[in-house]
C-alpha cells in the first residue's frame, strides 16, 4: 500500500510537472482526439487563436475553422498534405501548423504545433544584419590597408628634402583625402557594429 501510495504521489507530481511545462512553452501546442475535439491547448496556442475560457472537449472547428480544415486535409492524406500558412487571431502573425499523429489507431489523436513564422523571419533578418556587418567590416579593413599605405607614403614624401613646394601641396591633398577615407571607413565600421 505504501508503494502504491508513493507511486500515486509520483504520478501526480509528474502530471503536474508535465502540465506546467506544456502550459509555459513558448511554442503553441494543441492536442485533439480522433474526433477533432480539443483535449489540450497551452497558453501560447490560446493567445495565437484568441481563445478564452475553457477549451476542454470543444470541437476544433469552434476554436479555429481554418485549423480544422488543415487537420481534415492532413487526415485525408498525411504524406501529401500541404503546409498552409494561417493568420493568428490578431492578424499580425503567420502560423505554420505541424501535425503529428499520437498512436496507431484510426482516426488518431493529433498533436499540432503552431510555428510562429514571424520569429523565423526575425531570426533570418538578424542573420542577414550580422552578415552585412561582417561584410562591412571586411570591406572597411580591405580599404583601410591601402589607404594607410598611401597616407604613409605621402607623409614620407612630404618629409623629403628633394621635394618641390608645389609637390608638397599634392602630398597635403593625398593626406587630407586619406584622412577623409579613414573617417568614412570608421563610420562604416561603427554602423556595422
Amino acid at each position: 500500500e505504501a508503494l502504491a501510495r508513493q507511486r500515486g504521489v509520483d504520478l501526480a507530481n509528474m502530471a503536474e510537472l508535465n502540465h506546467y511545462i506544456i502550459q509555459h512553452l513558448r511554442e503553441s501546442l494543441l492536442v485533439v482526439d480522433g474526433e477533432d475535439r480539443v483535449r489540450l491547448v497551452n497558453g501560447a496556442a490560446k493567445k495565437a487563436l484568441a481563445v478564452d475560457g475553457s477549451t476542454s472537449d470543444r470541437p476544433l472547428a469552434e476554436l479555429s475553422p481554418r485549423l480544422q480544415a488543415v487537420v481534415q486535409a492532413w487526415r485525408a492524406s498525411p504524406s501529401h498534405a500541404a503546409t498552409p500558412m494561417l493568420v493568428s487571431a490578431d492578424g499580425g502573425t503567420m502560423l505554420i501548423p505541424h501535425i503529428a499523429a499520437l498512436g496507431q489507431e484510426r482516426p488518431a489523436a493529433l498533436m499540432i504545433f503552431l510555428e510562429d513564422q514571424s520569429l523565423i523571419a526575425e531570426r533570418a533578418q538578424q542573420s542577414k544584419l550580422a552578415a552585412l556587418g561582417r561584410l562591412s567590416a571586411s570591406i572597411a579593413h580591405e580599404i583601410r590597408n591601402p589607404v594607410g599605405a598611401m597616407s604613409h607614403a605621402a607623409q614620407l614624401l612630404a618629409e623629403s628634402d628633394a621635394i618641390a613646394s608645389s609637390d608638397r601641396r599634392l602630398t597635403d591633398i593625398i593626406n587630407n583625402n586619406a584622412l577623409r577615407i579613414s573617417t568614412i571607413v570608421d563610420n562604416v565600421l561603427q554602423l556595422s557594429r
